[in-house]
């Protein structure tokens, strides 16, 4: 039994030494091409910033209701949301521009 895995397993190396030599530009490993990580990272700065105008419009539209006060919180809050999701925004793509701060 040992023979026969110890057997599989030199043939699996020789085909992936084969596998190479035919094409050695292929990435040898999943964390090679980092395009789903930029993926995640485009995901993630999008999301941050519709959420936060999201939840400063919900704030805004509910004070307004029970305050009275229609449009005037909506407005401001809807401001400061677009101004926390641009400052979110900008911190976390500078941190992607100098990954070693």
């Amino acid at each position: 039994m040992t023979d026969d895995l110890d057997d599989l397993k030199s043939k699996l190396d020789k085909a992936d030494h084969e596998a190479e030599a035919l094409n050695p530009a292929a990435p040898s490993a999943p964390d090679a091409n980092p395009s789903g990580t930029n993926m995640g990272d485009a995901m993630r700065l999008a999301i941050d910033l519709f959420a936060s105008v999201l939840v400063g419009g919900a704030m805004g539209y509910f004070l307004d209701r029970w305050l009275g006060t229609k449009p005037w919180f909506l407005i401001v809050f809807l401001i400061f949301g677009l101004a926390a999701g641009f400052r979110n925004f900008y911190t976390f793509a500078g941190k992607l521009l100098s990954p070693n701060k």
